[in-house]
């Protein structure tokens, strides 16, 4: 028996390299990438121009690198609690794994989430989690190089987790909106220089 189908739902770890939720998802059942453009999403700091056109590009790159790794990018626009009930209902899918968000307005948006969703939240964000790392009073610290000292002498730095070689395969079945439908590029011709830097950027990672 085949196992499974489980989402991971891609927001701001746009990455495969040390992705413990990735990592959950993996020793779960077989990986269905998934990510959602949600304009609204953290309103009222919703994304501007610069930062949907680095989104477009950061976009295109994961989607890369789980095609080189056998598995496929499903691209949706909308409402999360919209948007994955459904899926999960096309694909059969038993949980939704993504890492942990900690703005209070997103932080909020997936409590109520999780009561719609098998939603399942993983550290992969922060050096440490809010209230980790305390005073002597049992507070937060308010000035950064005791807080600095403290990380240094009570946190397990642990290597970071491996990209997967491989990925399980995405049933053809399961559509996805082509990255240029989200409609996160300017219409404007503001942005050939970034488009340069971030062409250099990607060829000097790949020479290291």
């Amino acid at each position: 028996m085949s196992p499974s189908p489980v989402l991971l739902w891609f927001r701001q770890d746009l990455r495969l390299s040390d992705h413990p939720a990735l990592h959950a998802a993996l020793a779960a059942g077989d990986v269905i990438p998934v990510f959602i453009w949600e304009q609204e999403a953290g309103a009222p700091w919703t994304r501007g121009a610069a930062s949907r056109w680095w989104l477009h590009f950061s976009l295109k790159s994961l989607a890369q690198s789980l095609a080189e790794r056998g598995s496929r990018l499903i691209l949706r626009k909308g409402k999360a609690e919209e948007v994955l009930p459904e899926i999960i209902q096309t694909c059969g899918a038993q949980a939704v794994f993504a890492s942990r968000r900690y703005e209070p307005v997103l932080a909020e948006a997936d409590k109520q989430l999780s009561r719609v969703i098998p939603l399942r939240l993983f550290e992969g964000t922060l050096l440490s989690e809010p209230g980790q790392i305390l005073n002597g009073s049992g507070t937060p610290y308010k000035v950064f190089t005791p807080y600095w000292r403290a990380c240094l002498n009570q946190l397990e730095i642990l290597p970071p987790l491996p990209v997967p070689q491989t990925l399980p395969s995405v049933d053809s079945s399961l559509t996805s909106l082509a990255l240029d439908e989200l409609g996160l590029l300017p219409t404007l011709n503001w942005d050939s220089q970034m488009r340069k830097t971030w062409q250099w950027e990607r060829l000097l990672r790949c020479k290291n």
